[in-house]
């Protein structure tokens, strides 16, 4: 194997960028370092959604030395795929409380908020929790058990991992999935978004 796309250090989304040129060169087949585990994740991600498969991961002087290899089949996103989606609502939330002024006030409204999303009878395709929002998936209560009654009714709730990483929150997740900035950044580019700050 020839091609090595050194990641090292490298922030989301910057590993992904790199294997994403990678594989719209059409290398079938190479290798990436990162030195993170979030990387590390968002690269197996990556691969299954771009039909490579992660033949090994080996820990190499501090960084994971990530194979990937182009496999027979791409499970991708069609474009009809996008184009349904695209007619979902994306809700971007980036922070623990809506508007400034009160925190306290700010709290409860964005409480109050969400649990009003469990009633109404069209529900958001999507919620990313971002900056202080994922809080609202790993320490909050109320949201929390909010959160699920949307995840069952077929909302998909992303947190940013960087995010959590930041805050320390990353063990403490109790609803949604942890994604990266290059998913997130798609799906804000082909969903109806709403944004609370």
């Amino acid at each position: 194997m020839s091609v090595v796309i050194d990641a090292r250090g490298l922030s989301c989304p910057q590993p992904i960028v790199r294997a994403k040129k990678a594989v719209d060169e059409g290398i079938s087949e190479f290798e990436i370092l990162v030195s993170d585990d979030a990387s590390k994740e968002n690269l197996k991600k990556f691969a299954d959604n771009s039909g490579y498969a992660v033949e090994s991961i080996v820990v190499d002087s501090g960084a994971y030395r990530i194979k990937m290899k182009k496999t027979s089949f791409i499970e991708t996103k069609t474009d009809s795929a996008k184009e349904e989606f695209s007619k979902k609502k994306a809700l971007l939330i980036a922070s623990d409380r809506i508007g400034r002024g009160s925190d306290e006030l700010g709290s409860k409204l964005l409480l109050a908020f969400i649990y009003t999303l469990t009633e109404l009878e069209k529900k958001p395709g999507v919620i990313i929790l971002m900056q202080s929002g994922v809080r609202l998936a790993t320490e909050e209560p109320q949201a929390i058990e909010n959160l699920k009654k949307l995840t069952d009714s077929g909302t998909d709730i992303i947190l940013c991992g960087t995010c959590l990483d930041y805050f320390g929150l990353k063990e403490k997740v109790a609803v949604g999935r942890v994604s990266n900035m290059y998913e997130i950044a798609e799906i804000l580019l082909t969903a109806d978004i709403v944004s609370l700050p």
